[in-house]
């Protein structure tokens, strides 16, 4: 199916707009210095979009005028304007006879940037006489949502009215649709009628096939002065443009019970969730990265007859329902229901099979990949069993495991994370901090790979992120099928009582004993990564590296960073500033001097403190 024609709704007053539209209809409001309609004009003309008919009201002339018949955009552009207010389905009934028989609706305040080409492949799988694109947001409070089968059909409607305390998904409608000219049959022409309100609804009564196209792209409405402004600096940033799945996204794949919500066991329902301290926080830095959020778990309370799949999904609903409360979300749930054990009374004997999607396989992080164009190479799993990191490593992304709920310590797999963190928000810390890293460290990888290196050494100051860098390199090797084994120099650190009368930095350090372990390492098959603040200072370390890297960061950031490890080490503010002070003196010229030797300066920027 081609679709050609996009219809756009641009009636309304914009009266939430009137310190910026004034005389202007607030299709034509300005947004980084072009008019907020032009961006959907030319959002969908990539996408084969040849005729545009715009619904106009208030003001139409002066959008008409201000378009003209669409030469400027190569394109041909018709207006229909009401002579009264008859809703979003009305004016599209008054305009019947000039539409297609399959086309796209905008309504005239949304920045979008959506693969439309996608949508018109789902609404025919679906066999849709409406398809709607739905999205989450952080105030679904006051938005209509609606409610999907896991078939991604719609099956209820609940307006921004609804009763206080109602437990609902956060399923936005983003006011993207793709119609059939048959969905609005029953529409009576002349009569004022709402899509959300009254259309869609009645075709749900009476059994037509509505889809609910569920999309982490961008669109947002900019119908208030605020919004305008955010929609300015995504639009100035590239989030916009990037969000669209032509693009490869980055994700950050969570694990449920322990990571978002209180551990609770197989039988949870929705009324015994409870967010855990810092992950509305943590969701919500997310939600304002470019990583999407997406909950990958194992149900297999479904298969053992303790829950079923809606109550599950109401449970899911309950989650949503409170980080709409934080301002927050996450982008979908991937739910793996099955379990491959016998012998529970009333369980499910269809779904007890081995599947590959239940973890510690990969299945529901290659589904969502493959579903969301998702580049696992720059993605994150954080969960807090060993399940969790064996299905990171085996869909090849990066591994955090958490000390909430079972902190990584089940014995289940036996595997180790990439990094270990306190909880979710501290994980989220750590990846948006030190997304300067990621790409660097894929590179070298390549390098490594491609030249078979066999040692890098990372050098830089304590706490620039040596050791970030490090293992974000070793995860990267282990994409590429090479091992790689980590040699932290820290580990041969004197003791405290023998380094305080040393006068220099690398006499603090057993440096035979690291050439030993070192000439150990470079015997077997693994990649050896040197990494700490003696790796380019030491010639015996520096010397033996095919790659050197050294990392720096901001002294303000890095002194920051630097008191509050101490801080939580049991230092009192004089004492952890009085070492910092020290090491100022004493290692601070050694170790930027052997920058002179680096092959690779990278410099961390971090986002968040």
């Amino acid at each position: 199916m081609r679709i050609e024609q996009a219809v756009i709704i641009a009636g309304g007053k914009g009266s939430r707009l009137a310190a910026l539209a004034q005389a202007r209809p607030k299709a034509l409001v300005e947004i980084a210095s072009r008019p907020l309609i032009e961006y959907q004009i030319l959002a969908a003309k990539r996408y084969g979009i040849r005729r545009f008919l715009f619904l106009t009201g208030h003001l139409g002339d002066v959008l008409a005028e201000h378009l003209g018949g669409g030469e400027g955009f190569g394109v041909e552009f018709r207006f229909r304007r009401e002579q009264e207010p008859l809703g979003t389905a009305g004016a599209l009934k008054d305009a019947e006879d000039f539409l297609d028989q399959n086309f796209f609706v905008f309504y005239g305040d949304i920045i979008f940037d959506l693969d439309l080409d996608r949508i018109v492949r789902f609404h025919e799988e679906h066999g849709a006489l409406a398809t709607l694109v739905v999205h989450p947001n952080d105030h679904p409070h006051d938005s209509d949502v609606l409610e999907a089968d896991a078939d991604s059909r719609v099956v209820a409607f609940h307006t921004k009215k609804r009763p206080p305390g109602s437990v609902v998904p956060n399923l936005v409608n983003a006011g993207i649709y793709l119609l059939s000219r048959r969905s609005i049959s029953a529409v009576a022409k002349g009569a004022f009628a709402d899509f959300g309100l009254d259309v869609f609804p009645q075709m749900l009564r009476a059994g037509q096939i509505l889809a609910a196209y569920n999309t982490p792209e961008y669109a947002k409405d900019a119908g208030t002065v605020e919004r305008v402004a955010e929609v300015e600096r995504d639009i100035l940033s590239g989030k916009v443009a990037r969000r669209n799945l032509s693009h490869p996204q980055k994700a950050v794949f969570l694990d449920r019970d322990g990571v978002i919500v209180e551990e609770k066991g197989d039988r949870v329902t929705f009324d015994q969730v409870k967010l855990l301290p810092g992950a509305a926080q943590a969701l919500r830095q997310l939600n304002h990265s470019d990583f999407l959020s997406l909950v990958v778990t194992n149900q297999p309370g479904i298969a053992k007859g303790f829950l079923s799949e809606s109550d599950v999904a109401r449970t899911h609903a309950q989650i949503d329902t409170m980080l709409g409360e934080e301002h927050c979300y996450v982008h979908g749930y991937f739910v793996c229901p099955h379990h491959p054990e016998r012998g529970f009374p009333g369980e499910r004997p269809e779904l007890k099979i081995v599947c590959g999607c239940r973890k510690p396989s990969p299945g529901l992080m290659l589904r969502a990949s493959e579903r969301l164009n998702i580049d696992l190479g720059a993605s994150f799993m954080v969960g807090d069993r060993t399940v969790d990191m064996a299905a990171g490593h085996a869909a090849g992304v990066c591994t955090i495991g958490l000390r909430t709920g079972y902190g990584c310590a089940d014995g289940l797999v036996r595997v180790e994370p990439d990094f270990v963190c306190d909880d979710l928000h501290s994980a989220t810390r750590l990846i948006l901090d030190h997304q300067a890293f990621l790409d660097s460290a894929a590179e070298l990888a390549g390098q490594i790979v491609a030249g078979r290196s066999k040692m890098a050494a990372v050098g830089g100051l304590s706490r620039a992120g040596k050791s970030v860098f490090a293992r974000l390199l070793k995860w990267q090797l282990r994409r590429r099928g090479r091992p790689a084994t980590i040699v932290h120099l820290d580990d041969f650190l004197r003791p405290e009582a023998e380094r305080k009368k040393l006068p220099r930095v690398a006499d603090r350090y057993d440096a035979t004993a690291i050439v030993g372990v070192i000439t150990a390492a470079l015997e077997g098959d693994s990649v050896v990564i040197a990494e700490g603040v003696l790796a380019l200072v030491l010639p015996a370390i520096r010397d033996r590296a095919e790659k050197r890297i050294y990392v720096a960061l901001d002294e303000a950031v890095r002194r920051r960073r630097f008191l509050a490890a101490y801080r939580a080490r049991g230092y009192d503010d004089g004492q952890a500033q009085a070492l910092y002070d020290e090491r100022d003196v004493e290692e601070r010229a050694t170790v930027v001097a052997s920058s002179a030797y680096a092959d690779l300066i990278i410099t961390s920027e971090p986002i968040s403190l």
